[in-house]
């Protein structure tokens, strides 16, 4: 149904639909700047008990607007709009309105979802509007730069091709070494400032009107490229520098995870033959976005009293782009250099280092969850054998092993020993090794180090009388993998899964999902994950 809608004043009520007269459209349009502004609203008017229940209701209704001639009629608003948006939000909307010059926003929906259809390949102007239920958008996949990018620019091209990315290079140099490896990538960076600096004069930009926003992003960036260069200036601390280096040996466990997926689909290579595949610098180098968000995060990692930590204007670094652009290696890359410069620096002002939680990972979705646990207990593999090894000449790196902690709710995982020891059992008399109801502490299907299949009723054992602990080893059938019965009897894979044993625990990485925290008020032990505790 179409209705001719005036765009002058109060609008309506106008009736689409003859049949539903008190179906109606309402709206109101006033002049803005030389442009109008249009406010639709469909609105039933009908009463539910005249027309007996869910007969007056509207399903899938929906609202479209096109000019009378189909011209493109439709213009790109501006996300700051004076006296309509509070102060505090100004200067990041203004920013955005700036990165997302070329996408306009040419209508808002109420209680619902809007889409345009734009007028050819101009997303500033639109031939039609309409609501949605379920919007959709294509996302590109954010891809890290490569040199050939830069091939119109040498002042970035030539630092950014001498920047060291391997993390195998990174984990293996020197003190003295490691500054040289990593100055280029500052080089790098503030060459592309200057770049950026040089394009809000140039009309080819489209950054009239976006001055103000371009330079506070650029400032942003010249304070960001300090504090990278004093990250790569904190490796002089020893500490500091050999905890750099354990992040980098530990994260080259990318190669093992690569290699299991490849054990995976062929089942003829045996594990050794797997790592010799792949283990090449494209399986094992950062992102530069990664190396430089690690490193401008060392100085307030390594200092306990450091400005961004406990000034008056404290920081939050947020890595905000869509999936697949590597925020979660980014995010474990500064996970085990945290874990790492605590047991080097030892106990601080009564704060003990080598027992309690040093990292907290949330999620809202438990799959999502358990998606990232099975990554990160990778790491956390990785980063338990270099502790074992490095305690053989270093005492500071403690006898608690590195583990990680899987903390999700509605029943996903069990809350008690005694429920992980029920489940067990009743996983060990299926023929399936499928259980159903009650939490499951069984949440790797393989071994993260190894690929060697889990199965609950051989590899799960819990110890309910000595230890009350609920361990998961590794079968594999050769005994090579250290985290078998024979090579770890009292550890096995280093991960908690069951809610009392984190609470006594306290694994060193702990991830979660977003409803575990509406226990805190409740639950008591939660505490204990944020340090406060009296004793052990």
């Amino acid at each position: 149904m179409t209705i001719d809608v005036p765009v002058d004043g109060d609008l309506g009520p106008l009736a689409p639909d003859d049949d539903h007269p008190r179906v109606v459209v309402r709206g109101r349009a006033r002049r803005h700047g030389g442009r109008r502004i249009v406010t639709l609203f469909l609105v039933n008017e009908q009463d539910e008990l005249e027309r007996g229940g869910n007969a007056a209701w509207l399903f899938q209704a929906e609202l479209r607007v096109r000019a009378p001639d189909g011209a493109p009629v439709f213009a790109r608003r501006s996300l700051v709009v004076p006296g309509a948006v509070p102060e505090v939000d100004r200067a990041e909307l203004a920013s955005l309105d700036m990165i997302y010059r070329h996408e306009g926003e040419l209508a808002v929906g109420h209680g619902v979802a809007t889409h345009a259809v734009h007028a050819g390949e101009d997303h500033m102007r639109a031939v039609e509007l309409r609501t949605v239920a379920m919007p959709t958008a294509d996302v590109p996949l954010t891809e890290a730069p490569a040199v050939s990018d830069f091939a119109d620019a040498p002042a970035i091209q030539d630092p950014f091709s001498r920047i060291t990315t391997d993390m195998k290079a990174l984990g293996e140099a020197d003190d003295h070494a490691l500054p040289d490896l990593l100055e280029p990538l500052v080089v790098a960076y503030q060459a592309w400032i200057v770049e950026q600096a040089g394009r809000i004069a140039d009309p080819v930009a489209r950054l009239e009107g976006h001055e103000e926003a371009a330079h506070t992003n650029l400032e942003t960036c010249r304070r960001t490229a300090e504090r990278i260069k004093a990250g790569i200036a904190a490796l002089a601390t020893p500490d500091v520098a050999e905890a750099f280096r354990f992040a980098n040996l530990a994260w080259q466990q990318r190669v093992r995870t690569v290699a299991v997926e490849l054990l995976r689909r062929d089942e003829t290579l045996s594990l050794s033959e797997a790592l010799a595949r792949v283990d090449v610098p494209e399986n094992r180098s950062w992102r530069p976005f990664q190396l430089a968000f690690v490193l401008l995060n060392l100085p307030s990692l390594a200092d306990a009293c450091h400005a961004e930590r406990t000034g008056l204007d404290p920081l939050v670094d947020l890595l905000f782009f869509p999936t697949g652009g590597g925020k979660t290696e980014a995010y474990l890359g500064l996970t085990a250099f945290t874990l790492a410069i605590r047991r080097l620096q030892g106990d601080i002002e009564g704060r003990v280092a080598g027992n309690g939680v040093a990292v907290l990972m949330r999620y809202t979705l438990r799959l999502l969850t358990l998606q990232q646990f099975q990554r990160a207990t990778a790491l956390m593999c990785a980063c338990e054998l270099l502790r074992r090894e490095r305690r053989m000449i270093d005492e500071r790196w403690g006898s608690t092993p590195f583990r990680i902690g899987l903390w999700v709710g509605r029943r996903s995982t069990p809350t008690t020993t005694e429920q992980a020891d029920d489940w067990a059992k009743r996983a060990a008399k299926s023929p399936t090794g499928v259980v159903g109801g009650g939490g499951s502490p069984m949440q790797l299907a393989r071994c993260p180090w190894c690929g060697s299949e889990l199965k609950p009723g051989r590899d799960l054992k819990v110890d309910l009388k000595r230890r009350r602990r609920t361990l998961l080893f590794c079968s594999d059938r050769m005994g090579a993998c250290p985290f078998t019965g024979r090579h770890s009897p009292n550890e096995g894979l280093p991960v908690v899964v069951v809610d009392s044993e984190l609470y006594r625990l306290l694994p060193a990485l702990v991830i979660a999902t977003v409803d575990k925290f509406a226990l805190m008020p409740w639950v008591g032990a939660t505490q204990a994950l944020f340090g406060q505790v009296s004793r052990r």
